[in-house]
């Protein structure tokens, strides 16, 4: 489990990579300014991942108090790309018209953003998966037959799907790569959910079958 954050990499463009510094840091996969401290009670937030291994030896889903900092977080982006591309969405008010949407890139695009932070995360996680399910097939040393060879389907069969889905990836994060780059985002459909207050529950993420 502690392997899911463990390398350190900026999802940004490979062509915007002469830019980054050095520093890769712990990058809020939701939004802290907007989202996580609307949920926060003086200054922390309820966290399953936070608490996973915890959760593996009592055998008991829980989630632990978390600072908002910390919350939602991988060392997905470099510190000069987080704050650069991110800003438009942590530093400025949502506004529910084109312009905030995508339409003039220049300026503020929060839906794009969203998306954009949304994919390189999962991106992130599925390449972390990959040296996980690898590591599971190791898990069998010393066990009965039918045992070992139960793992080792469990463990093949993970990691082909797995890859399945990092193509799948691969494809979106490209189109969205594209946009950055280029800079236009015409490609990109929305659709905005307006609620009359914030979820008890925030969360980012794409849908990988």
């Amino acid at each position: 489990m502690k392997k899911f954050n463990v390398s350190k990499t900026c999802s940004v463009p490979p062509t915007l990579h002469s830019e980054c510094t050095n520093k890769i840091i712990n990058a809020h996969t939701v939004s802290k300014s907007s989202s996580l401290k609307e949920i926060s009670v003086d200054g922390h937030v309820l966290s399953f991942c936070s608490n996973a291994q915890e959760n593996i030896k009592t055998g008991k889903l829980s989630p632990i108090k978390i600072g908002i900092n910390k919350a939602s977080t991988l060392t997905g982006f470099c510190s000069h790309h987080d704050k650069t591309l991110f800003s438009p969405i942590e530093d400025s008010p949502f506004g529910i018209n084109s312009e905030h949407c995508f339409l003039v890139f220049s300026r503020v695009f929060s839906c794009f953003l969203v998306a954009y932070r949304a994919v390189s995360s999962e991106v992130y996680v599925k390449n972390a998966a990959s040296k996980i399910y690898l590591d599971v097939k190791g898990f069998d040393k010393g066990l009965p037959l039918n045992q070992q060879i139960a793992i080792q389907q469990f463990a093949g069969g993970a990691y082909k799907g797995n890859d399945l889905t990092k193509r799948d990836l691969a494809y979106i994060k490209g189109k969205l790569d594209m946009m950055v780059t280029k800079k236009t985002t015409s490609q990109l459909k929305h659709v905005v959910f307006e609620l009359e207050k914030p979820p008890s529950v925030m969360g980012s993420a794409i849908v990988a079958l």
